[in-house]
């Protein structure tokens, strides 16, 4: 069993390496490869609670992340499309130096991140 997953995500990761020679999506190879990956372990373990068991934790913690992403995603482009952004290049004068300039977007980087963080604390996990 483990050697034909071996085997199948190799072969999986040789398709996503030659998408442009074979003309298929690389998200598409991926999903089909985890399908069958997945497949192939359901059907060979003898333990189907213990499949279940895992499964759901790792589709869990997927869907967490793809949620997550999905709704900042979600801000981001709300943001954009009111010219929210338009506020903090305005306020970036070209007069400033390079490392000026710097420490502002490391500022405002560090700023949304923490925002994120509290986002992600109160509302997903």
């Amino acid at each position: 069993m483990t050697l034909l997953i071996i085997l199948t995500f190799i072969m999986g990761y040789a398709a996503i390496t030659l998408e442009h020679s074979i003309k298929i999506n690389k998200a598409a190879t991926a999903l089909v490869t985890g399908v069958i990956c997945w497949t192939i372990y359901v059907l060979s373990e003898p333990d189907k609670h213990l499949v279940t068991e895992q499964l759901m934790k790792h589709l869990g913690e997927v869907s967490g992340i793809l949620f997550f992403l999905l709704g900042a995603m979600t801000i981001v482009e709300l943001i954009d499309a009111n010219d929210g952004f338009q506020v903090i290049t305005d306020r970036i004068k070209s007069s400033l130096n390079q490392r000026g300039a710097g420490h502002i977007v490391a500022a405002l980087n560090g700023g949304c991140k923490e925002l994120f963080r509290e986002f992600e604390a109160r509302w997903i996990g």
